[in-house]
């Protein structure tokens, strides 16, 4: 099934929501997010303040209020296209994202320089997703 212009928005969303959550309040390494002592909490805990790159995309998913759908796994699948250097696919299933959640998690981990380089990543897949609606 093709991706709809609203599903390329929702997921253009998403990951321009994680750059903001990335701008806004920092980036850490070894959990998904953390509270303003440095402390790994909840990516939905009132008191996070700074995300890993996963977890600013979960986090950005609950605010423009999307689930496990084709949005999600749309804007997933964009970051791991940029952090693999491969085309994205047509259909990124829901075992992708779980997959691709810890290989994400994993970058941010022990390969991504600093919050402005998760931005970079972040703004890379949001530009992937918008030439796809170009292509279609």
């Amino acid at each position: 099934m093709p991706v709809t212009k609203q599903e390329l928005d929702q997921a253009s969303s998403v990951l321009d929501g994680a750059v903001a959550l990335l701008k806004g309040g920092g980036w850490v390494r070894r959990t998904w997010a953390a509270d303003r002592q440095g402390k790994g909490i909840g990516v939905l805990d009132t008191g996070a303040c700074s995300y890993c790159l996963m977890g600013a995309l979960r986090r950005a998913r609950e605010d423009v209020n999307l689930k496990y759908d084709k949005p999600y796994r749309l804007a997933v699948g964009a970051v791991m296209a940029v952090i693999g250097k491969f085309q994205l696919p047509e259909l990124v299933r829901a075992d992708d994202v779980y997959r691709w959640s810890c290989a994400i998690a994993g970058w941010n981990d022990n390969c991504c320089s600093g919050v402005a380089d998760a931005m970079r990543i972040l703004r890379e897949a949001s530009k992937l997703v918008r030439e796809k609606g170009i292509e279609e």
